[in-house]
């Protein structure tokens, strides 16, 4: 019976990663939203977004009010509470220096990363999930203009050479506008995702890479 549950939880594994996971998504000035389609549409996840609206005046008044007014707490030795942070961070650096733990930096790890093939490695995957990921459908919709016959003119001949059959825009030359929405729809397979990635990861240069980076050595 065990052997049969665990044959069912493999089929249905399989099944999910080989099933294409249809993404849709849409933006424009006023928001636009994100989904993902399984099964058919059996599950749906759906994202709505939009712009954030500034708080009020009086509200932004009165948060800086609170924030002056507010009283000093000062610790059990009379010092503030950044004080005491200022010289946790000191204490905490000294003793990283003096036990040599501490981890090389952001620079470091790149230039390390491109010496041993780890970027190169990460572009060659980049490219390949890009491809198999790339929208079927993209379309731009709306009015745009710049305001200048001539630049607007130069950005449609740009967006018509950079997506031929993509571009819906309606220019207007004659007037300072942007009214444009993006719309895109396409697939992916996750057990292609994952395979990629797990080759990555798997590599050699990023192991190496990511042992460098948690200090560990070279």
């Amino acid at each position: 019976m065990g052997w049969l549950i665990a044959g069912a939880c493999l089929l249905l594994l399989a099944a999910v990663l080989l099933t294409p996971v249809r993404y849709r998504c849409e933006s424009g000035r006023d928001g636009g939203y994100a989904e993902i389609r399984l099964f058919g549409g059996l599950y749906r996840k759906r994202k709505t977004f939009g712009t954030e609206e500034a708080l009020p005046e009086e509200a932004g008044d009165a948060a800086e009010k609170m924030k002056k007014e507010a009283p000093l707490i000062l610790d059990e030795e009379g010092r503030l509470p950044s004080e005491t942070a200022e010289e946790t961070k000191e204490n905490k650096k000294d003793r990283e220096k003096e036990e040599g733990s501490a981890q090389p930096g952001a620079l470091d790890v790149l230039s390390f990363a491109w010496d041993n093939g780890t970027i190169r490695l990460l572009l060659r995957a980049a490219g390949k999930l890009y491809r198999h990921s790339r929208p079927k459908t993209f379309l731009v919709c709306g009015r745009a203009g710049l305001g200048d016959p001539m630049k607007t003119g130069v950005a449609a001949g740009l967006c018509y050479a950079a997506a031929p059959g993509c571009c819906r825009v309606e220019w207007v030359y004659t007037e300072r506008c942007f009214d444009l929405s993006v719309k895109a729809e396409g697939s992916v397979i996750p057990l292609y995702i994952l395979y990629i990635l797990i080759r990555v990861l798997a590599s050699e240069p990023v192991r190496r890479t990511m042992a460098y980076r948690n200090g560990r050595g070279q």
